[in-house]
Formats: C-alpha cells, sequence, structure tokens
C-alpha cells in the first residue's frame, strides 16, 4: 500500500525508470552465495563501455595496485565482488542522467553525486570499512530523484534554474513548490529497485539524517553533500542548516587527510565517470 508521499510522487512522476539492465543481472547473480565468478565476468563483459571503465578503476589511485591489471578476470578478484557489483551500478546508472531538456543540469547533478559517491567512500575507509561501499553507493544516488524529476516534470527545470541563480536550497523550493522533494522520489526509487531499506532511508534523510532510523549513513551522504556543494561541484552552494561534519566519529585531522585525497582523486578519476 502506498503512503500519502508516495501517491503524491506517482501522480507528479509517471516515468520511475527501471534499474539499468546490466546492474540488475549483476545484482541478481551476486545474491546468490554460490554465484558462478565466469557468469559474472560474462555478463559484464557484454558492456564494453562499463567493462573498460572497471579496468580503469581497477587501476587508479583510488584502489593502487602493486602491479597492472590488465583484463577483466583481474580487475574483478582485486576490486572484490562488492567493489564491482557497486562501480557496475554506478556506470550503468550513468545513462539515467543524460537526456533531459537540460544537459547542463543533467552533467551538475551526477558530478556532484559522483563527487558525494567518492569523498563518502573515502570518510568512511577511515571509520568502518565494511559500510565503505554502502557510503559510495548512496552517495552515488542520493540526488536521482532531482534526474527523475527533471524529466517528468516541466516546471522542475524553472526550480533548479532559481536554485543555481540565486543560490536557494533545492530541498526548500521542493518542499514549497511540490509538496515532495527529491528525497522522498530518491527513496521511492529505492524502493521500486528492491535495494535495502538501509539505501532508501539514507536517502529520505540525507538532508535530515536525525530523523532516520539508522544514521550512519545518512550523517555521512549530509556531510559529503554538503562538502562538495561547499566546493562548488553541484548546482547550488547552500548547505543544510544540519550539517554533520562535526558530528561524524573522526577527528579533524584525519577528515582534512580525507578531503585532500578527495580531490586528488576526483581530479585524476574524471574520465572513468565521463565527467
Amino acid at each position: 500500500m502506498m503512503t500519502g508521499k508516495e501517491e503524491q510522487i506517482f501522480e507528479k512522476v509517471k516515468d520511475i525508470p527501471p534499474m539499468p539492465q546490466v546492474a540488475s543481472k549483476v545484482i541478481n547473480i551476486l545474491e546468490n552465495p554460490d554465484f558462478s565468478f565466469a557468469e559474472l565476468v560474462r555478463v559484464i563483459s557484454k558492456d564494453p563501455s562499463v567493462t573498460a571503465s572497471i579496468l580503469k578503476m581497477a587501476n587508479s589511485a583510488l584502489f593502487a595496485p602493486k602491479n597492472d591489471i590488465t583484463n577483466l578476470t583481474q580487475a574483478i578478484s582485486f576490486l572484490g565482488v562488492k567493489n564491482v557489483k557497486n562501480l557496475v551500478i554506478t556506470l550503468s546508472t550513468k545513462s539515467l542522467f543524460t537526456g533531459s531538456n537540460t544537459p547542463f543540469f543533467d552533467n551538475k547533478i551526477w558530478e556532484h553525486s559522483v563527487a558525494t559517491a567518492i569523498i563518502s567512500r573515502i570518510v568512511v575507509l577511515n571509520i568502518d570499512k565494511k559500510k565503505a561501499e554502502e557510503a559510495f553507493l548512496v552517495g552515488l544516488m542520493h540526488d536521482l530523484g532531482q534526474i527523475i524529476m527533471l524529466k517528468s516534470m516541466p516546471e522542475y527545470e524553472n526550480l533548479l534554474a532559481d536554485a543555481f541563480n540565486e543560490n536557494l536550497s533545492i530541498y526548500d523550493l521542493e518542499s514549497e513548490r511540490m509538496g515532495f522533494t527529491h528525497s522522498d522520489v530518491g527513496a521511492y526509487l529505492m524502493k521500486k529497485w528492491n535495494l535495502p531499506p538501509l539505501y532508501e532511508n539514507s536517502i529520505a534523510y540525507h538532508h535530515k539524517p536525525a530523523n532516520a532510523d539508522n544514521d550512519f549513513l545518512a550523517k555521512i551522504v549530509c556531510y559529503a553533500n554538503n562538502f562538495t556543494k561547499i566546493n562548488n561541484i553541484g548546482v547550488t552552494r547552500n548547505i543544510d542548516k544540519c550539517y554533520y561534519q562535526k558530528m561524524l566519529e573522526i577527528d579533524e585531522e584525519t577528515l582534512s587527510e580525507c578531503e585532500n585525497f578527495f580531490f586528488e582523486i576526483f581530479e585524476n578519476e574524471k574520465e572513468i565517470f565521463n565527467l
């Protein structure tokens, strides 16, 4: 049964996209604990663009291999299936960030999403390594609701233009004009894609992490979202009033090192993410 908010979204947003095919197949394969490694390689290798990007990522400074990774089998073995799953979702999701009438905003939102994912992963590696890949994926998808609204609602382009030109809060403008936000739409998408409730909840509350059921990832993405906006990576530099930088379980010196490393990684890896 739909909630009232979901009914509002369904009325306004008619085109909820399916999960990209390659990502869906990879997730289905990995749901089986006895999955076939050869089948995983075969499915991914059918998408040359994703394959090339995984090879680039495996050889990147973000993962720093001791030797060159030269084929997909080596790359998957080196990165591990969790990283590969997240990279496949990332790289195949790029297609969702195109096709609106405003490529300027498509590109801005994609760049911001990738940056948010990268800084989220770097920071969480210094707090709880087991949650680093979840942080990356939630960071990547936290603003998918904006893209869906941009494609489905003609008036949304004007909303983004107002936020961009006047440095206003997109979240607040959505609440005022639409009655729901990109966080609500993104959470609805996670539910439709049958991703774990953790993703739905973290995306729903990345602007208000104190309200999340499990606030760790919501806080991380809140921090990362605002950090990237402050550094002019996104549609607007307007930041949330509840900026959780000081509430992360990490000391300021380590956080500063993470942020410096982010800029190095982000510049070096732009090609992989088509920025």
